[in-house]
């Protein structure tokens, strides 16, 4: 659990440097959602909330979107993991 409480605090530095990155965001919700899954369940709402930052960023990141759906089907919210899920796959359809 030390080195994912460095990486955690590497991260949360990279993204007090630099916030407009979205790719900070990114990372620091996987390394939540990681601590959520091998420590402890309340990590998971801070990984939510790190990828709506970087949709707020960046608004048509499919990949973000599917962080996001995956992060509510991993804690049964359902009606959230399909809402953005299907964000996801629409922000990539090519028509």
């Amino acid at each position: 659990k030390k080195y994912f409480e460095r990486t955690l605090e590497a991260l949360i530095k990279a993204n007090k440097v630099n916030p407009l990155e979205v790719d900070n965001h990114i990372s620091l919700s996987l390394a939540y959602s990681f601590g959520a899954y091998q420590f402890d369940s309340r990590y998971s709402q801070a990984a939510k909330s790190e990828l709506k930052q970087a949709l707020k960023l960046e608004p048509y990141s499919a990949y973000s979107y599917y962080l996001l759906g995956s992060a509510d089907l991993r804690s049964g919210f359902l009606a959230g993991a399909v809402k953005n899920l299907k964000n996801g796959k629409k922000k990539t359809h090519t028509d």
